[in-house]
């Protein structure tokens, strides 16, 4: 479920015209744990996913798509 969740992040960072950075903000986690996070995403808590969605405007159905 992590990979689908982080490849949804991603698309939305890339369509939406965010940085690693701004990304990474929302979410409350360093610029580091953005890249371990793309690496391994499994690592992802919800509580992360929770504060892009807030942060970003983003909707959870987004997210959980195929």
């Amino acid at each position: 479920m992590g990979v689908i969740v982080w490849s949804n992040i991603v698309r939305q960072q890339y369509l939406l015209g965010f940085t690693d950075e701004q990304i990474s903000k929302a979410m409350g986690i360093s610029i580091r744990s953005y890249y371990n996070y793309q690496q391994d995403p499994s690592l992802l808590t919800m509580k992360h996913i929770q504060a892009l969605l807030d942060n970003m405007g983003i909707d959870i159905q987004t997210l959980i798509i195929t």
